[in-house]
């Protein structure tokens, strides 16, 4: 396990830079308003344009941002261009030692294929093949439980447990996306008690870890997964969104 740290910019740039279309827009109502005149926003309406917003998001987007990779070298040219704008502009910064960025912790885990298996009522599997393990240090075994999706959505009278006990055992769902004819904009209200995934139902009620079986859509996935979770690089997570 590595840990890398990056840094990353307080204020989106989407926000960045519709404020100043937005405050645009009440000036033209309010044209002897000082108070709007004061802010930054205000400041740089008679400066921003579409064609230079276009210019601006032709550069991040460009070839020589390398993709902005996390972490990357392009990344940081792209957060500290940004942050140089918002100087220019006047807004003040609000990240660590009075920067526009903040420091965070990123994670890889690597897998070792050679010491992941997987059995199954005597039948075993190969790693990268069968089966791609999460990348956590233990061994797991117990009896398996069908949960169909494995999510609870309550806004939606949605719940794969119903008559279903997990607790100390294996639990098995069909896919690791959101069940079908939901999108991310229904998972409303408070994250483990309005909606949970079956990763978190699994840790709410006791059970020992989760199968998934691959769907059309992880199978097309498949050695895009193994590549980043196997790789000489796996892909850095931020260690505090992470759970066991």
């Amino acid at each position: 396990m590595r840990k890398l740290k990056l840094y990353s910019l307080v204020i989106l740039l989407a926000l960045s830079f519709a404020l100043p279309t937005t405050v645009a827009q009440r000036k033209a109502a309010k044209p002897n308003s000082t108070a709007a005149a004061s802010t930054p926003a205000a400041r740089g309406v008679d400066t921003i344009s579409a064609a230079l917003l276009k210019n601006y998001l032709s550069f991040i987007a460009s070839d020589e941002m390398e993709g902005r990779d996390t972490p990357s070298r392009g990344l940081d040219t792209t957060a500290k261009f940004i942050a140089m704008n918002l100087e220019r502009w006047g807004f003040k910064p609000a990240g660590d030692d009075g920067t526009f960025f903040q420091r965070i912790v990123l994670r890889r885990d690597i897998l070792d294929g050679a010491h992941s298996s997987a059995e199954i009522n005597g039948q075993k599997f190969n790693f990268g093949e069968d089966f791609l393990p999460t990348a956590v240090n233990s061994t797991v075994t117990g009896p398996l439980v069908y949960a169909g999706h494995g999510w609870v959505v309550k806004s939606k009278n949605i719940d794969a447990y119903k008559g279903v006990d997990v607790k100390d055992k294996i639990v098995v769902v069909f896919g690791d996306g959101l069940p079908q004819g939901l999108t991310r904009a229904d998972l409303t209200g408070k994250m483990g008690e309005d909606w949970i995934s079956p990763a978190l139902y699994a840790q709410q009620h006791g059970a020992k870890g989760v199968l998934a079986i691959a769907d059309y859509g992880m199978l097309l996935r498949w050695d895009l997964t193994r590549q980043r979770a196997a790789g000489p690089e796996p892909r850095p997570h931020v260690e505090k969104f992470m759970t066991q």
